[in-house]
């Protein structure tokens, strides 16, 4: 279970990177 948790912080953690990064690609389009 402690495992589980762990993977669950480091998957929020790496969708708000992708979230970021894909941010970034829009804003760099409208631009």
């Amino acid at each position: 279970n402690k495992n589980y948790i762990l993977n669950k912080k480091y998957l929020e953690k790496y969708k708000k990177k992708l979230y970021k990064k894909v941010k970034t690609k829009i804003n760099k389009h409208h631009l």
